[in-house]
């Protein structure tokens, strides 16, 4: 019978359940070479340069296993090139007390030496993100069919960021605005598509430039603490067409029904809305509204296309790109909705 188990290259390789982790001798080995590095460094001792990079090249053998590696090289990285260039590569230095944070995350890691699956994941679902000038929007496509939302608008400090920035927080910000959806559905492995083509390669790699750093990081931590495995895949924006229009109509002060219209519905149907729909806390009409924005505290958040209302009366003004998918949603529910639309007649 084939041997089942196989020490190769530093790795012990399990072909029964397809996955990798650390040999003991290569263990010690490393957490043996880390430690002095630590404590020459806590001393003030003088460290060649090539030490260090010596010593980043071994740490990077760890991406095979914790993919994320390399966003916890990036300030000992920094050190040593920046020692490069005013020392040239047979230089020495003293190395930065900051850099040792980035150590203790390497020994973390060795010593828990959680086993890395070999074959990617198979998606179960795909969420397709976009982020514009104003806001953000998720969409989870499962594979009945159904389409969930989640959207929001930039809080101000967010508003001038880069354009990269903003389309790795909108990965972000959906993970965790369908985390409770996915969690019911027992989703864990997703296809994140987005028509950036920068967020996709940085989040894929696990690496990215300074600036980008934090915000890879956080969506490597939640995927971690979420338990969930993520594919990413570029998509040209003409085809992203829904996310694409819903980031640039999800937000504050967008658009809304003029209230003397709400106020005719009123009259002339003698009908009293509960739940407005599709809004924010600025932009609703009711004392009650229902958006997929984590950050609108007043909002009542539930998945527009995930939750059935009993005892209500909606009032739907939908994004255009999804009116036919809202209009199709409630035609099966057994509850009453005012749905606003344009005169479409090219629409069926």
């Amino acid at each position: 019978m084939p041997k089942q188990l196989i020490d190769f290259l530093g790795w012990t390789w399990n072909m029964t359940e397809m996955n990798i982790f650390m040999t003991k001798d290569r263990r010690h080995q490393l957490i043996d070479q880390i430690k002095q590095f630590i404590k020459n460094t806590q001393r003030h001792k003088i460290i060649k340069i090539k030490e260090t990079a010596a010593l980043i090249g071994r740490l990077n053998f760890l991406r095979t296993q914790f993919r994320e590696t390399s966003l916890y090289l990036m300030l000992i990285d920094s050190v040593k090139t920046k020692a490069v260039k005013t020392q040239g590569c047979t230089g020495m230095k003293v190395s930065q007390l900051e850099a040792l944070k980035e150590l203790y995350w390497c020994i973390k890691k060795i010593v828990e030496n959680k086993k890395q699956q070999i074959q990617d994941p198979i998606p179960q679902a795909t969420v397709v993100t976009d982020a514009s000038p104003q806001g953000w929007v998720a969409t989870l496509e499962l594979d009945s069919g159904e389409v969930l939302v989640a959207h929001g608008a930039w809080l101000s400090y967010q508003i001038h960021w880069t354009n990269n920035r903003k389309e790795l927080q909108a990965i972000h910000l959906g993970i965790i605005a369908l985390a409770r959806v996915c969690k019911e559905l027992q989703i864990t492995k997703f296809l994140f598509r987005s028509d950036n083509s920068t967020a996709v390669l940085d989040f894929r790699r696990l690496r990215a430039a300074d600036t980008l750093v934090p915000a890879v990081k956080e969506i490597s931590l939640t995927c971690q603490q979420l338990n969930i495995k993520i594919k990413t895949k570029h998509v040209p924006g003409k085809i992203n067409i829904i996310a694409d229009a819903l980031s640039r109509l999800y937000r504050s002060g967008d658009f809304h029904l003029h209230p003397s219209y709400l106020d005719q519905i009123r009259m002339i149907w003698n009908i009293q809305p509960t739940l407005d729909l599709f809004t924010s806390s600025t932009t609703k009409l009711l004392l009650r509204n229902e958006t997929a924005n984590i950050k609108d505290q007043q909002a009542q958040w539930i998945d527009t296309f995930s939750n059935s209302r009993t005892n209500e009366i909606l009032l739907v003004y939908p994004p255009n790109p999804i009116l036919s998918r809202v209009i199709s949603y409630f035609n099966n529910e057994a509850t009453l909705a005012i749905v606003i639309a344009p005169w479409w007649p090219g629409q069926p």
